[in-house]
């Protein structure tokens, strides 16, 4: 009876180590780097501009992608909000946290959808005074993005999102939401593999 029951207790745990535990990442997953150069487009108050940034991060089973990014203003703008002078290339700078999920990736075309969140600072020239107010603001963006896959490596993609801009004080005048805006997005994507 010994021997049997001494069997019974070393086989026990057994079954429990060949189980394998569900998690949310195995050891078979693979993370990926990639680098995503962004050109946006979107009204900035009462004009248009070109702000353009990166984002890097990795990218688990080609699907998941986590990361950080960073934007800035390209160009000097005809307008400001009122009771200040026009914004220069520069004055608009942000970043913060990437996610994105990409659905159909093994098709030549395929989407994604993504969200950033972040913080920035707004640099603006008062008239007459010289002076300069520095607006930190809070970033949210979310986006829709179609994707072309031109090499294993490399993704052209176009995408179409909305840009709120939490400005952490006011504004002067009536408007104080100028920088909250539908935005769109060319990008390329390189991925190392």
């Amino acid at each position: 009876m010994r021997p049997l029951l001494l069997a019974l207790l070393i086989a026990a745990p057994v079954p429990l180590t060949l189980a394998q535990e569900k998690t949310l990442i195995n050891e078979d997953d693979t993370w990926n780097l990639y680098t995503r150069l962004d050109l946006k487009y979107s009204d900035l108050g009462a004009d248009s501009g070109l702000i353009g940034g990166v984002q890097v991060g990795g990218l688990l089973n080609n699907r998941l992608g986590i990361g950080v990014a960073a934007y800035g203003l390209l160009e000097d703008l005809n307008t400001a909000p009122a009771g200040y002078k026009n914004i220069e290339a520069f004055d608009l700078i942000y970043g913060g946290a990437m996610t994105e999920y990409r659905l159909l990736t093994d098709r030549v075309f395929h989407l994604s959808i993504g969200l950033f969140a972040g913080i920035g600072r707004l640099k603006l020239d008062r008239p007459g005074s010289g002076g300069q107010d520095e607006i930190r603001f809070d970033v949210v963006e979310p986006q829709a993005n179609v994707l072309l896959h031109i090499t294993p490596t490399i993704d052209l993609g176009v995408g179409i999102g909305y840009r709120w801009l939490g400005l952490r004080r006011d504004l002067p005048g009536d408007d104080n939401d100028p920088f909250d805006s539908v935005v769109t997005t060319f990008f390329l994507r390189f991925t190392e593999f």
